[in-house]
């Protein structure tokens, strides 16, 4: 499915970055957006919320190009335009030394010192997919089903935007460990559970009024020397609702970067957006992402106990206390391999918000979610963190 989604691409569908002046097509179109993006910019407004939550908006952007209308929503007053503190320099520590020890290895079974996170949960890292949401909401819009599956192509390729000059590793998920969003400004809302540690298989649903989109991945990333290969293995699943369509992907590819190409007749369907201009020194973020680990006082009474915002060794990253993280995460680790110890409980684990079944679409097994997250009784979560 992948393939023949890029090899569609590559015939009729014309996806950017805006991040490159001289990748940006020379039309009015771009002209028009920038000015658009420009009135908007003067209309977020900033306030400090304290060390634990950085700077916060109370007005976030959502500007959408090319054939896409340019909104402005009400956003959460958790949405942040950059964390507590800057990233820690890695300039004097000696990336070699720890790297060379991993050539061929899979890095997810290889402890790396803190300074080389980013302060995110891979549960966190796998919402990102959600960023360009609204290109599914446009598929489900369009009565034509080559306009749909364009815009679901799209949605594929916009997941890649994030990871553009983002050298951070994100933390490894606890088994047990949640993350949920809820973006009503966005018109989606999504849950993620990590729901086994060896391997690390993620599953996570995500809907709207206009969508569902599910999986499991098992990410791989292995170290050769030259290059990362990440292979990240599962399967996705998109239905649309309106046109009761669905589109199902296994993911088994290597993730590589290629240049702009200019192709003849195509369409601009998508294109990333610029990330804000202090990005670089916070992990090369997008103002989607500086917002995904925020945490105001009122979450603390509506998320899971297991929620990524609440794992200690990520907020001490986040907030520039190194040593504190570094503690932290082993004490994690450590509490996580007492667990294995106890090979009744650890056998007997059972994922509270994902089961084990048949995909209705491909009839392998797959994680399929409960629908019980929402109902908010969290009285049988694990004591992970």
């Amino acid at each position: 499915m992948l393939a023949s989604i890029v090899e569609y691409i590559n015939s009729k569908v014309f996806c950017n970055s805006s991040e490159s002046e001289n990748e940006m097509p020379e039309n009015d179109v771009d002209t028009d957006n920038e000015e658009k993006r420009q009135r908007v910019s003067r209309k977020v407004e900033d306030f400090e919320t304290g060390e634990a939550n950085g700077k916060i908006t109370s007005k976030a952007v959502t500007e959408k190009v090319g054939t896409v209308s340019s909104e402005v929503f009400t956003s959460p007053k958790w949405v942040r335009t950059s964390l507590p503190v800057p990233m820690i320099p890695r300039a004097e520590i000696s990336v070699w030394s720890i790297l060379k020890q991993c050539i061929g290895k899979e890095l997810s079974k290889i402890t790396m010192p803190v300074v080389f996170n980013e302060p995110l949960s891979f549960l966190q890292r796998l919402t990102e997919y959600m960023e360009y949401s609204i290109l599914l909401k446009q598929a489900d819009e369009c009565d034509n089903p080559v306009d749909r599956i364009e815009y679901v192509a799209a949605f594929a390729v916009s997941a890649l935007a994030s990871n553009w000059e983002r050298l951070g590793k994100p933390f490894n998920p606890l088994l047990g460990e949640t993350y949920e969003l809820v973006r009503e400004d966005l018109g989606f809302k999504i849950i993620c559970e990590q729901v086994s540690h060896h391997p690390p298989i993620s599953a996570f649903y995500a809907d709207s009024p206009h969508f569902t989109f599910s999986g499991s991945i098992h990410p791989k990333l292995k170290f050769w020397g030259k290059y990362v290969e990440i292979k990240p293995e599962g399967t996705l699943t998109v239905e649309l609702l309106r046109g009761n369509t669905h589109s199902t992907n296994s993911e088994n590819s290597k993730c590589e970067t290629s240049s702009f190409l200019d192709i003849p007749n195509s369409v601009l369907l998508w294109q990333a957006e610029p990330r804000p201009s202090n990005s670089v020194e916070y992990y090369h973020f997008s103002l989607f992402t500086m917002s995904l680990n925020a945490l105001v006082e009122d979450m603390r009474n509506t998320v899971a106990p297991t929620d990524s915002r609440l794992r200690p060794d990520i907020r001490y990253l986040e907030q520039g206390l190194l040593d504190m993280a570094s503690s932290e995460k082993k004490r994690l680790e450590e509490k996580q391999r007492e667990l294995r110890k106890r090979k009744t409980v650890w056998d007997n684990w059972l994922q509270r918000w994902f089961r084990q079944d048949e995909n209705p679409y491909t009839k392998m097994p797959d994680w399929i979610f409960t629908n019980e997250y929402w109902k908010k009784n969290f009285s049988r979560c694990p004591d992970i963190f």
